[in-house]
């Protein structure tokens, strides 16, 4: 687990700023809220902190004044890196002001699953109107315009950038739509391009390029969006079972073609592609969060394991039932543990929140350490007690078959 945990966002109305400390104060509302109290949190920025406030674009610390200008209780939004052990939050970007979504004007959230013209629909929809709390629908229609301003990477640019599978904030004015829908009126007002996550099994893996077979944008099927347009003709579309991400210097030498991988950055402009996508981030297997499940007998198994120790359990292969789940889930590859020669070792994580546990009957047991976990293994399974499913999470390297679980959960059945 990494000791930073970034893309972390920090909500609510501006308290104080700081020039001299570089910092600015927030009273903290999550989930969208726009009352209660939290309490308050110190926002860390640096001369590399993007800013959009009421309209306008900083960066550094001339951001910083701009936000000292700011009356007390202005809505603030950032986006950054929360460093656990420290206790600080450092942003990357912050909106301020009338430039904060759902502040002054209606504001939506979502995928662009399809274009035509200056109309476009977003699924998965965040919907945060100005006088009210959030809520969700499927489907919004957007229309824009020329005067629509839009942002990427805090740096301004046209509609054309807006393409099908981005991730986008729209503010405008929210109305009914068709058959019962939303529509939202972006002509006077803003498009937000954000960072977008793809999902796939890797075509092939050059310098400059990484071709994926999408299996989900932003954790929903290819399928439900329509790529008519995204080319210069019909034959450059966007193609999911084989999309092209330009990824730069990236280092793609360990990506290797059947293996699943993550990407994020953002779609290519409307009518360019390919490349389908701008890669900035690429996730390889083995960074991939991974899910372990077993399942035996429906009586369990009272020799699950051929050995346990605090340096892992390793499964028997021969002990699993043939009609239950044997599976790990990595990414979006499923690989089936009787597909892998020699078997697995599940082992403790080294991260700093870990859990492991032990169901039996009414009775739960809770462990932090992995070898008093293993020790308790040991003691329960004594020939009358059997195990019936197994489950983890973690993350699972392919070289060494080692599956290194930061939650663990065993049940057992007895006679």
């Amino acid at each position: 687990e990494p000791v930073d945990e970034k893309d972390v966002r920090v909500r609510g109305p501006l308290v104080d700023v700081n020039t001299a400390e570089s910092t600015y104060d927030v009273q903290l509302r999550p989930f969208f809220r726009r009352d209660g109290d939290f309490g308050v949190v110190s926002v860390n920025v640096t001369d590399d902190t993007v800013y959009e406030i009421d309209g306008e674009a900083f960066l550094g610390t001339t951001g910083l004044d701009a936000m000292a200008l700011l009356a007390s209780g202005a809505p603030t939004r950032a986006i950054g890196t929360l460093d656990v052990d420290a206790r600080s939050f450092t942003a990357t970007e912050v909106l301020a002001g009338s430039s904060v979504p759902g502040s002054t004007a209606d504001a939506v959230r979502g995928h662009v699953t399809s274009r035509n013209g200056n109309t476009f629909t977003v699924i998965g929809a965040t919907i945060l109107r100005s006088d009210r709390d959030a809520y969700f629908n499927d489907t919004v229609t957007v229309t824009v315009g020329d005067d629509t301003r839009v942002v990427s990477g805090g740096e301004a640019t046209t509609i054309g950038a807006i393409s099908v599978g981005q991730r986008v904030w729209i503010r405008g004015e929210v109305t009914p739509g068709l058959q019962g829908g939303l529509a939202i009126d972006a002509t006077n007002g803003s498009v937000r391009l954000i960072r977008t996550r793809l999902s796939g099994m890797i075509v092939a893996a050059n310098p400059g390029q990484l071709d994926l077979d999408l299996t989900a944008i932003g954790g929903r099927r290819p399928a439900m969006f329509d790529f008519a347009g995204t080319g210069a003709d019909p034959s450059t579309n966007a193609d999911p079972d084989n999309y092209e991400i330009a990824t730069g210097p990236l280092n793609v030498a360990d990506f290797a073609a059947g293996a699943p991988a993550v990407a994020y950055g953002n779609v290519n402009e409307f009518g360019f592609a390919p490349p389908d996508f701008v890669g900035r981030t690429l996730v390889d297997l083995d960074a991939l969060r991974a899910s372990l499940g077993i399942g035996w007998t429906a009586e369990g198994s009272t020799a699950p394991f051929l050995s346990i120790s605090s340096d892992g359990l390793v499964p028997d292969p021969e002990a699993f039932a043939m009609d239950a789940r044997q599976t790990i889930k990595i990414g979006p590859r499923i690989v089936s543990l009787g597909d892998i020669d020699g078997g697995i070792t599940i082992t403790g994580s080294d991260a700093r929140r870990t859990l492991y546990g032990i169901r039996d009957g009414d009775s739960v047991q809770l462990y932090r350490d992995f070898a008093d976990f293993t020790d308790a293994v040991a003691t329960s399974l004594d020939g009358s007690t059997a195990a019936r499913s197994l489950s983890a999470q973690g993350s699972y390297a392919t070289d060494t078959q080692v599956f290194s679980a930061k939650t663990l959960w065993l049940t057992l059945l007895r006679d």
